[in-house]
């Protein structure tokens, strides 16, 4: 098991549920837009700002905390950083 200083890494979850890489629990409709909410939980990892990653697609960040992104934001991405507490769609 990865450990880091500031805890265990098994806290991670989606739609509340432990990431598990042996296990598919969504599918994804082929042509059909999906929007996603990231949230970096202020007591995971320290509190620390902390890169999302999605491998071997891309994505628009359409908001941070309801926000609409500034032109510099805008446009496809393979990764964003999401601060302490921030959720970024």
């Amino acid at each position: 098991m990865y450990r880091c200083k500031f805890g265990r890494m098994n806290i991670v979850t989606i739609n509340g549920r432990k990431f598990d890489p042996n296990r598919i629990d969504l599918r994804q409709e082929q042509g059909v837009t999906e929007v996603w909410e990231i949230y970096n939980r202020p007591y995971m990892v320290g509190g620390m700002t902390h890169p999302f990653h999605i491998e071997g697609t891309q994505f628009k960040v359409i908001s941070r905390d309801g926000i609409e992104v500034s032109p510099n934001e805008q446009g496809l991405k393979d990764s964003v950083l999401v601060e302490s507490g921030e959720r970024v769609k």
